[in-house]
């Protein structure tokens, strides 16, 4: 069984799979800005997901994160919405 998890960190499993497209990842870059931190705090939030088994990815290659379920991170809806609320976000910031 999987360790429960913090807020940011479930956060963060949501935004990993709502920001995925196709079999590409997003960037610690994008991430970081979908959740107003920094990228050194991305990489923390990672780490503990590495070691409580909810992501991996290939040390030195990049686009290798990857969710190990899923499924789990957040419900189609929820997925949907909060991709809706960031593509909002971004298009308002560039505007």
């Amino acid at each position: 069984m999987k360790a429960s998890l913090t807020p940011q960190q479930a956060n963060l499993l949501g935004l990993i799979a709502a920001l995925t497209v196709g079999d590409v990842p997003p960037t610690y870059e994008a991430l970081a800005e979908a959740m107003s931190t920094s990228k050194g705090n991305i990489h923390r939030l990672l780490s503990c997901l590495f070691e409580r088994g909810h992501v991996t990815w290939e040390y030195g290659k990049s686009h290798s994160l990857r969710l190990t379920d899923p499924l789990a991170a957040k419900s189609s809806a929820e997925l949907i919405a909060m991709r809706d609320k960031i593509d909002a976000a971004l298009v308002e910031r560039m505007a």
